[in-house]
């Protein structure tokens, strides 16, 4: 269907609603390895939903026509990151795990479709 042809009314917002205050929220990065909350099944069998930001903040609403199917993000820098602040360049690393796992929960609290990422430095080349 061309996007042109799609309904788009402002009632049509992919996003999942609020969690439930009860819900796990996102693990703490603090530890090492991150480890992740259980979370329940969805009902219909499907993947559940992530867990909620520790702030317990909700996606917001975004029309789905203005919200794209796609997004790429090219992560680069967590070992100079890491090196800036006198720390060793795995801990860098650690910190961009952590934040590649918060980037796809919020992708598919959004509601978007594809998520590529990128997390390769040039600086390996040398």
């Amino acid at each position: 269907m061309a996007r042109d042809a799609r309904k788009r009314t402002s009632s049509n917002f992919p996003q999942l609603p609020p969690a439930p205050d009860d819900y796990p929220t996102f693990p703490d990065t603090s530890t090492w390895p991150v480890v992740f909350p259980e979370l329940p099944a969805a009902p219909y069998g499907g993947p559940c939903r992530p867990p909620q930001h520790t702030s317990k903040a909700a996606a917001p609403r975004i029309p789905a026509d203005r919200l794209p199917n796609h997004v790429a993000i090219v992560m680069d820098g967590n070992g100079r990151w890491a090196t800036q602040r006198g720390l060793a360049r795995t801990e860098g690393h650690k910190m961009g795990e952590a934040v590649v796992i918060d980037i796809a929960c919020g992708a598919i609290e959004l509601g978007i479709k594809w998520l590529s990422l990128y997390a390769f430095s040039t600086e390996n080349w040398k």
